[in-house]
């Protein structure tokens, strides 16, 4: 699934996973570096490559994942938002406990500002991909696709996906 194709649904259903993920050890790095730095949840995931692309579109580095974490060397980050996505890998699923190959083109992915990885990076805080960041994603996308400026595109996103987890737990408390 390439993050630049959006999808069109009148219901999402998310399954909120409450895991904090920060598989990255800031404490040995130098000062200096200037790396973005995240992971992928989905089992953790293994093996993917991993692509970070500007609002065109356009590759701009890759790298593989590895036992859930993935590390972009430092980059000029000139483009006004860019999507990170997995492609291919492995993963344990919890349900059945098998090792699970993800057939291409499937993926996870997020989008994020410029101004968002500025900030990620100078922090040296941690990304992490899971399948409501894809979710996000493809809502922001297709947003922007019909003329959405980045900014509102994200908070409409942010709004419907932040409804859609209080409506099922509403769900799940009430039964």
């Amino acid at each position: 699934m390439s993050c630049h194709n959006t999808i069109k649904s009148n219901r999402i259903n998310l399954n909120l996973n409450l895991t904090h993920a920060n598989n990255h050890d800031y404490k040995n790095k130098s000062n200096n570096e200037k790396n973005l730095v995240g992971s992928v949840i989905k089992g953790p995931m293994d093996g993917a490559i991993i692509k970070l692309k500007d609002a065109h579109g356009a590759l701009v580095a890759s790298t593989t994942l590895k036992k859930g974490a993935f590390s972009f060397n430092e980059q000029n980050f000139t483009s006004e938002y860019y999507t990170i996505e997995s492609v291919g890998g492995i993963y344990d699923d919890e349900a059945s406990e098998q090792i699970t190959q993800i057939g291409l083109p499937q993926g996870l992915c997020t989008l994020l500002s410029n101004e968002k990885i500025q900030t990620i990076v100078k922090n040296k805080e941690s990304i992490t991909i899971t399948p409501a960041t894809t979710i996000f994603t493809a809502l922001v996308l297709s947003d922007i696709s019909n003329g959405i400026n980045l900014d509102n595109a994200i908070t409409e996103a942010y709004l419907l996906v932040t409804l859609e987890v209080a409506k099922n737990l509403g769900d799940i408390l009430i039964a």
